[in-house]
Protein backbone atom coordinates (compact mmCIF):
# COMPACT_ATOMS: atom_id res chain seq x y z
CA UNK A 1 0.00 0.00 0.00
CA UNK A 2 1.28 3.68 -0.79
CA UNK A 3 0.22 7.09 0.13
CA UNK A 4 -1.02 8.63 -3.14
CA UNK A 5 -1.87 12.17 -1.74
CA UNK A 6 -2.91 13.57 1.36
CA UNK A 7 -5.18 17.18 2.34
CA UNK A 8 -7.11 18.73 5.00
CA UNK A 9 -10.38 17.17 3.97
CA UNK A 10 -10.71 13.91 2.42
CA UNK A 11 -12.27 15.01 -0.84
CA UNK A 12 -11.79 18.99 -1.32
CA UNK A 13 -14.26 21.57 -3.52
CA UNK A 14 -11.66 22.71 -5.35
CA UNK A 15 -10.89 22.67 -8.78
CA UNK A 16 -7.30 22.98 -9.33
CA UNK A 17 -4.76 21.27 -11.51
CA UNK A 18 -2.28 19.03 -9.97
CA UNK A 19 1.07 20.68 -9.10
CA UNK A 20 2.52 16.85 -8.54
CA UNK A 21 1.96 13.66 -9.91
CA UNK A 22 3.16 10.38 -9.60
CA UNK A 23 3.00 9.81 -13.38
CA UNK A 24 6.45 9.74 -15.13
CA UNK A 25 5.33 11.55 -18.61
CA UNK A 26 3.06 14.08 -19.71
CA UNK A 27 0.50 14.44 -22.32
CA UNK A 28 0.90 16.58 -24.91
CA UNK A 29 -2.82 17.51 -24.49
CA UNK A 30 -2.17 18.54 -20.76
CA UNK A 31 0.24 21.62 -22.15
CA UNK A 32 -1.44 25.04 -20.87
CA UNK A 33 -3.27 26.76 -23.88
CA UNK A 34 -2.37 30.22 -24.67
CA UNK A 35 -4.85 32.79 -22.70
CA UNK A 36 -7.17 34.55 -25.27
CA UNK A 37 -6.21 38.05 -23.38
CA UNK A 38 -2.33 37.82 -23.23
CA UNK A 39 -2.13 36.70 -27.45
CA UNK A 40 -4.65 40.03 -28.03
CA UNK A 41 -2.21 42.05 -25.54
CA UNK A 42 1.06 40.72 -27.17
CA UNK A 43 -0.66 42.06 -30.66
CA UNK A 44 -1.50 45.00 -29.17
CA UNK A 45 2.01 45.78 -27.95
CA UNK A 46 3.46 44.57 -31.46
CA UNK A 47 1.04 47.03 -33.51
CA UNK A 48 2.22 49.87 -30.58
CA UNK A 49 6.06 48.76 -31.54
CA UNK A 50 5.14 49.05 -35.61
CA UNK A 51 5.57 45.61 -36.11
CA UNK A 52 3.22 43.57 -38.45
CA UNK A 53 0.31 41.01 -37.40
CA UNK A 54 3.25 37.93 -37.89
CA UNK A 55 4.78 39.67 -35.45
CA UNK A 56 6.24 36.40 -32.71
CA UNK A 57 6.98 37.66 -28.77
CA UNK A 58 11.32 37.25 -29.81
CA UNK A 59 10.23 39.78 -32.30
CA UNK A 60 8.27 42.24 -29.60
CA UNK A 61 10.66 41.83 -26.64
CA UNK A 62 13.79 42.86 -29.75
CA UNK A 63 12.15 45.67 -30.85
CA UNK A 64 11.09 46.73 -27.14
CA UNK A 65 14.33 46.12 -25.89
CA UNK A 66 15.96 49.71 -27.48
CA UNK A 67 12.62 51.65 -26.22
CA UNK A 68 12.95 50.39 -22.57
CA UNK A 69 16.80 51.35 -22.72
CA UNK A 70 15.99 55.04 -23.67
CA UNK A 71 13.31 55.15 -21.33
CA UNK A 72 15.66 54.55 -18.34
CA UNK A 73 18.42 57.04 -19.28
CA UNK A 74 15.45 59.92 -20.40
CA UNK A 75 15.03 62.43 -17.32
CA UNK A 76 11.70 63.85 -16.91
CA UNK A 77 11.08 67.38 -17.90
CA UNK A 78 11.85 69.70 -14.72
CA UNK A 79 8.90 71.76 -15.44
CA UNK A 80 6.34 69.06 -15.48
CA UNK A 81 7.58 66.92 -12.72
CA UNK A 82 8.45 67.40 -8.88
CA UNK A 83 10.75 65.20 -6.78
CA UNK A 84 8.88 63.15 -4.36
CA UNK A 85 11.11 63.65 -1.63
CA UNK A 86 10.10 67.43 -2.53
CA UNK A 87 6.31 67.17 -2.48
CA UNK A 88 6.52 64.73 1.14
CA UNK A 89 8.68 67.32 2.62
CA UNK A 90 6.05 70.01 1.29
CA UNK A 91 3.25 67.71 2.49
CA UNK A 92 4.51 67.27 5.65
CA UNK A 93 5.02 71.09 6.40
CA UNK A 94 1.67 71.87 5.40
CA UNK A 95 -0.06 69.50 7.49
CA UNK A 96 2.21 70.08 10.29
CA UNK A 97 1.24 73.91 10.31
CA UNK A 98 -2.01 73.32 9.57
CA UNK A 99 -2.29 70.65 12.87
CA UNK A 100 -0.57 73.84 14.57
CA UNK A 101 -3.57 76.10 13.63
CA UNK A 102 -5.85 73.77 14.52
CA UNK A 103 -4.53 73.10 17.80
CA UNK A 104 -3.76 77.04 18.37
CA UNK A 105 -7.61 77.48 17.51
CA UNK A 106 -8.60 74.60 19.61
CA UNK A 107 -6.85 75.94 22.60
CA UNK A 108 -7.91 79.66 22.37
CA UNK A 109 -11.94 78.61 22.39
CA UNK A 110 -11.46 76.08 25.07
CA UNK A 111 -9.78 79.35 27.57
CA UNK A 112 -12.58 81.51 26.15
CA UNK A 113 -15.11 78.80 27.87
CA UNK A 114 -12.75 78.98 30.79
CA UNK A 115 -12.78 82.18 30.62
CA UNK A 116 -16.94 82.49 30.74
CA UNK A 117 -17.61 79.73 33.39
CA UNK A 118 -18.57 76.89 30.62
CA UNK A 119 -15.96 74.68 32.16
CA UNK A 120 -13.80 74.01 35.45
CA UNK A 121 -9.97 73.06 35.05
CA UNK A 122 -10.56 69.57 35.47
CA UNK A 123 -12.73 69.60 32.03
CA UNK A 124 -9.72 71.22 30.45
CA UNK A 125 -8.55 68.41 28.80
CA UNK A 126 -11.48 67.01 27.80
CA UNK A 127 -12.97 70.43 26.20
CA UNK A 128 -9.57 70.71 24.39
CA UNK A 129 -9.75 66.94 23.13
CA UNK A 130 -13.11 67.83 21.57
CA UNK A 131 -12.51 71.65 20.35
CA UNK A 132 -9.43 70.08 18.71
CA UNK A 133 -11.17 66.55 16.91
CA UNK A 134 -14.96 67.99 16.46
CA UNK A 135 -14.80 72.47 16.81
CA UNK A 136 -18.56 71.80 15.42
CA UNK A 137 -19.63 69.53 18.54
CA UNK A 138 -17.68 71.39 20.94
CA UNK A 139 -19.38 75.16 19.93
CA UNK A 140 -22.63 73.10 20.17
CA UNK A 141 -22.14 71.99 23.34
CA UNK A 142 -21.11 75.61 24.75
CA UNK A 143 -24.69 77.07 22.76
CA UNK A 144 -26.66 74.39 24.40
CA UNK A 145 -24.89 74.51 27.87
CA UNK A 146 -25.22 77.52 30.85
CA UNK A 147 -22.64 78.77 32.76
CA UNK A 148 -22.60 76.74 35.72
CA UNK A 149 -19.26 77.63 36.83
CA UNK A 150 -19.43 81.80 36.64
CA UNK A 151 -19.75 82.00 39.81
CA UNK A 152 -15.75 80.30 40.53
CA UNK A 153 -14.19 82.88 38.64
CA UNK A 154 -15.77 85.85 40.21
CA UNK A 155 -13.74 87.77 42.70
CA UNK A 156 -15.14 87.10 46.53
CA UNK A 157 -15.56 89.71 48.54
CA UNK A 158 -12.50 89.86 51.35
CA UNK A 159 -13.92 88.73 54.89
CA UNK A 160 -15.05 91.40 57.14
CA UNK A 161 -12.66 90.11 59.42
CA UNK A 162 -9.77 91.02 57.06
CA UNK A 163 -11.11 94.76 56.90
CA UNK A 164 -11.51 95.19 60.24
CA UNK A 165 -7.96 94.06 60.84
CA UNK A 166 -6.33 96.84 59.22
CA UNK A 167 -8.48 99.56 60.32
CA UNK A 168 -8.92 98.64 64.00
CA UNK A 169 -10.42 101.88 64.99
CA UNK A 170 -13.78 101.17 63.01
CA UNK A 171 -17.16 100.60 63.85
CA UNK A 172 -16.72 96.95 62.25
CA UNK A 173 -13.79 95.86 64.43
CA UNK A 174 -15.75 97.19 67.88
CA UNK A 175 -18.90 95.26 66.73
CA UNK A 176 -16.82 91.97 65.97
CA UNK A 177 -14.74 92.61 69.39
CA UNK A 178 -17.90 92.85 71.05
CA UNK A 179 -19.38 90.09 69.81
CA UNK A 180 -16.36 87.83 70.43
CA UNK A 181 -16.05 89.14 73.94
CA UNK A 182 -12.71 90.75 73.08
CA UNK A 183 -11.22 94.69 74.37
CA UNK A 184 -12.06 96.99 71.44
CA UNK A 185 -8.73 97.09 69.23
CA UNK A 186 -7.80 93.68 70.24
CA UNK A 187 -8.02 92.40 66.46
CA UNK A 188 -4.33 92.03 65.61
CA UNK A 189 -3.02 90.89 68.27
Amino acid sequence: MKLKGAGLVHRPALHLKVLASEEDTMSPNALPAKDPSAVEFSQRLAELLGLGPDATEDDVMTALAPKLASAKEATPDPRKFVPMEAMAELLNDRNGRIALMNEQAAAALVQKAFNEGYLTPAMRGWATALASQDPDSFKAFLGTAPRPFAHLLTPMPRPLSAVAAQNDDSDEAAAICAQLGLKPGSLNS
